[in-house]
């Protein structure tokens, strides 16, 4: 296959060189000059595409991987004591399904996607029409297919998150002016647009910079985004969504995802296949492409994750000097004090793990927690400063003036800062090592497990910065994929559950139904944003946890409590008053 590359760092170079923070590198230059050469014809369409990629995906407060790990149950923004994160509800919202179309979090999802789609259609318009002045086409042809794979990964998105939208190919055609189709429309339409773009993906990796493809899409990210797919099909394809509501067990809705799967056909490279069976291809393909697990899951998320891995599959480049990709997520999670023990200046303290998640890493209460061995490697926890302190509380110790009863880790329960918990238990416990103070503000202010999985870089010039790559698709979630998809379709999947498990050092598995791949997938893909997606086909979104119930004292009136979904109308966001507002063709999903 014929192909020129140009480096994702030379896009960048351009940008940083012709433009400031509010023009695009078309500004300073006429159309004829940025795209006089096959170079700059790069630069301006596939490299400015893949280098604004950003924190889209991770990073940014609202990111995608945040709105969809607060919405699945995973992670909480408790709205702490001193009013640190009321926001209006915004985020608490979110995390108790109560939200509307006039959530910010519905429209930041949204404009987000669509931001990006259109960035590509329009980069795919300015290369079409330049085809013509080239003899030999062939790398704006492979251009086109790359930018239409990213497409498609965005698309996922949309068909994930809001379900019923417009498909939009061309610059010409716009969000505001398009009819909307429908879910099963828009994932006919995806299903067919991967089969048709993988074929012709060029078979690279992205994830090492010295690799040609660093940071763009590759073969491996086009299989990858088909078994994500391919494997929440039955759920994309259900026209009558009871079948997810509150009061269908969660048996139910495994055996309707079970039998769906079987039905459902797609076709690619030539062959036809169940989705269960191609969710299983895409994990071979992606193998014989060189993909594997690193050994040891924390490479993954270090800074010299660019150099030699062969895991993760798609990356957002990020480094102190070309690739200036900030990160908010440790700076939103952790206190101030938390933060400054670490080197890390005004924290925003927001953040945490909710307990269903400290549950499916092995946390019980019993005061002697054996933790996955994946809870280091994801959480802050305890007192920063070691089991040296561990007694000290019973004296009232502080911390940089701030009280902190979760320093004695491993006597007192996990993060109690949720509003819903009566706190006479924990000023019994208190009490009896002597503590007086205020259980509610302490705990409010201080409980909970903080994000971890990309830790601070003391060495970038930036508190925000790190020369960690953000690993977006990784070949861990495609083998829990395929084990997953082989139980499903009735074979026997257990090989790839557990070379997940070893990796980790966690014991192997010899009991594993689906409530053990759903927890699984938690301790291995924390932070990754899949959680919500994964909650809806195991038929756990919408039933109560331990933290989102209905004895649940709400944090405000105006926030709400937690209700039943009986209709299963919240597997889909609403759609945002502001998008209805721009085009009257949009209407808003069912149960809004």
């Amino acid at each position: 296959m014929k192909t020129k590359i140009y480096s994702l760092l030379g896009a960048c170079l351009l940008i940083v060189s012709s433009c400031s923070l509010d023009e695009t590198p078309l500004s300073q230059i006429s159309e004829s000059e940025a795209y006089k050469s096959e170079k700059l014809l790069y630069i301006n369409t596939v490299g400015t595409v893949v280098s604004g990629l950003g924190t889209v995906f991770k990073g940014n407060t609202d990111a995608l991987c945040t709105i969809q790990d607060i919405a699945g149950g995973q992670l909480f923004n408790p709205g702490r004591g001193g009013g640190d994160w009321q926001d209006g509800g915004k985020h608490q919202v979110l995390f108790m399904h109560t939200w509307r179309e006039d959530n910010g979090y519905m429209s930041s999802g949204w404009n987000a996607l669509w931001g990006k789609v259109a960035a590509i259609n329009k980069s795919i318009g300015t290369i079409e029409q330049y085809k013509s002045d080239y003899a030999d086409p062939t790398d704006l042809d492979n251009w086109i297919y790359e930018l239409r794979g990213l497409r498609a990964v965005f698309y996922w998105y949309l068909l994930d998150m809001y379900g019923n939208v417009p498909i939009c190919e061309t610059s010409d055609q716009t969000v505001a002016e398009t009819v909307p189709s429908s879910r099963v429309e828009v994932y006919e339409f995806l299903r067919d647009e991967l089969s048709e773009v993988i074929p012709h993906l060029i078979d690279a990796q992205c994830q090492n910079a010295s690799d040609e493809y660093y940071g763009r899409v590759t073969k491996a990210v086009g299989y990858f985004i088909m078994a994500r797919l391919a494997l929440n099909a039955p759920v994309y394809l259900a026209t009558d969504t009871k079948v997810f509501a509150t009061n269908t067990s969660t048996e139910e809705v495994n055996n309707y995802i079970n039998e769906s799967g079987k039905n459902i056909q797609f076709t690619l490279d030539g062959e036809t296949r169940n989705a269960w069976e191609t969710v299983i291809y895409c994990q071979e393909k992606c193998a014989e492409l060189g993909y594997t697990l690193q050994s040891n899951f924390a490479d993954n998320f270090d800074v010299s994750n660019d150099k030699g891995n062969v895991e993760n599959i798609f990356v957002i480049p990020r480094d102190d000097t070309s690739f200036q990709v900030n990160d908010q997520d440790l700076q939103r999670s952790l206190h101030g004090n938390h933060g400054a023990y670490l080197g890390m200046a005004n924290c925003w303290n927001g953040l945490a793990g909710t307990r269903a998640t400290a549950f499916a890493f092995g946390y019980d209460f019993d005061g002697d927690t054996d933790y996955d061995p994946r809870w280091d490697d994801t959480f802050y926890y305890g007192f920063p400063a070691g089991e040296e302190n561990k007694e000290q509380i019973a004296s009232g110790y502080t911390y940089n003036g701030e009280n902190d009863p979760d320093g004695i880790k491993d006597k007192l329960q996990y993060g109690y800062y949720y509003p819903h918990k009566v706190f006479s238990e924990q000023s019994t416990e208190l009490a009896a090592l002597g503590y007086e103070g205020s259980v509610y503000d302490v705990y409010l202010k201080w409980g909970g497990a903080r994000y971890k999985k990309y830790q601070y870089d003391p060495t970038c010039s930036g508190m925000l910065r790190s020369n960690a790559d953000f690993a977006i698709f990784r070949y861990a979630e495609l083998l829990l994929a395929a084990g997953e998809a082989k139980f499903r379709n009735g074979q026997d999947g257990s090989n790839e559950i557990n070379e997940v498990r070893s990796r980790a050092k966690a014991a192997i598995a010899s009991d594993i139904d689906m409530e053990f791949i759903r927890q699984e997938r938690i301790r291995e893909l924390c932070f990754e944003g899949i959680c919500r997606t994964d909650e809806i086909r195991f038929g756990t979104f919408t039933k109560e946890t331990v933290d989102r119930h209905y004895g649940m004292i709400p944090f405000s009136d105006a926030y709400g409590k937690f209700e039943a979904d009986n209709d299963g109308h919240t597997i889909l966001f609403a759609i945002p008053s502001s998008a209805m507002q721009t085009n009257t063709n949009i209407v808003q999903n069912p149960g809004y």
